[in-house]
């Protein structure tokens, strides 16, 4: 069997283009987050209307 460790992980925000998550954001499950990271706050959901009817 053959094949590579690469890995090139990314992400799209609905209505933006397409970007490359950096190695700095990934980290083990198992060790703890590198000392000093600090992630930005999730954007806030989109607001959706219920169906009228």
């Amino acid at each position: 069997m053959g094949g590579s460790r690469d890995l090139q992980l990314s992400w799209q925000a609905p209505g933006s283009a397409r970007e490359v998550i950096t190695p700095q954001y990934l980290f083990p499950t198992e060790d703890a987050a590198p000392e000093g990271l600090v992630l930005p706050p999730p954007p806030a959901p989109p607001t959706v209307e219920p169906p009228k009817g």
